[in-house]
């Protein structure tokens, strides 16, 4: 791996000889070239985490004491009233008299915004939609009884308690990996796929012997140094279109990089 790095972005005219390796090799280089693109938004979504956690722990300040009995929540001082609280990421709905529907905490929430809510017998948890949540559970919205055994030995003091004192779960972290680069090598995958089809065109009007799979392995590696680049230019602009200099970036250095190939006589 480190090699294939090292010739293609040093080297173009080393880069020919990667279509001699095996393209499951090339297929796992690819991966870690969707690993680096993934950074930025692995970043991005980390900030979201810790931008959670922190108005989390915002709302569970706000919370007075209480504890679950017979399915329904419990105020120990009952001139406590509810209250809905709003943050940056969480609109929260602390309604122990009932008075807002589980629809009613729903609406609250506006674009990415998190909508949670305590009422008088569910918990009610509404993400923003997409395909991820409709897949995993049904529907963009979460919502939970009190008879659940999850509230069996829960209470006001105990919530804001493990809020405050939580750790994001390894296993948290090893699904963001994955939910980022999954879109990551699946787009970076296209790009590259759609440009060695061009690449494949101008290789045989020059009449260079080389086939689709020789050119796209040579592709593969040609991205390299264009991947590399948009990575450390994104981060200073953010809306800068990566894909279109990936693009155009791979195929100038395929044209570098094929020169010496034979040519059909």
């Amino acid at each position: 791996m480190i090699q294939i790095m090292k010739d293609s972005v040093i080297h173009f005219n080393r880069i020919k000889e990667i279509k001699r390796l095996p393209f499951g090799k090339l297929v796992g280089y690819l991966l870690l070239l969707s690993l680096l693109m993934a950074i930025p938004l692995a970043t991005q979504v980390n900030q979201v985490f810790s931008e959670i956690k922190q108005d989390s722990i915002e709302v569970a300040n706000h919370l007075p004491d209480f504890h679950f009995e017979d399915g329904k929540l419990i105020l120990a001082d009952l001139s406590q009233k509810g209250f809905i609280y709003q943050t940056d990421s969480i609109i929260f709905t602390f309604d122990p008299d009932g008075k807002r529907s589980v629809n009613d905490i729903a609406t609250d929430r506006l674009g990415n915004v998190l909508s949670a809510g305590l009422t008088k017998d569910k918990f009610v948890l509404s993400f923003p939609a997409s395909e991820f949540t409709h897949t995993m559970l049904g529907s963009n919205q979460l919502v939970i009884d009190y008879d659940n055994p999850v509230f069996a030995q829960l209470t006001g003091k105990k919530i804001r308690t493990e809020i405050k004192n939580s750790q994001f779960p390894i296993w948290m972290y090893v699904v963001m990996l994955i939910m980022v680069l999954y879109p990551s090598f699946v787009n970076l995958a296209i790009t590259i796929f759609t440009v060695a089809l061009i690449a494949n065109i101008y290789s045989h009007m020059l009449r260079y012997k080389n086939g689709f799979i020789d050119n796209l392995k040579m592709m593969i590696a040609c991205a390299s140094l264009p991947v590399v680049l948009a990575l450390l230019i994104s981060t200073v602009l953010p809306d800068f279109d990566s894909n279109l200099f990936i693009t155009l970036g791979s195929f100038f250095i395929f044209t570098q990089a094929i020169k010496e190939e034979q040519r059909i006589v």
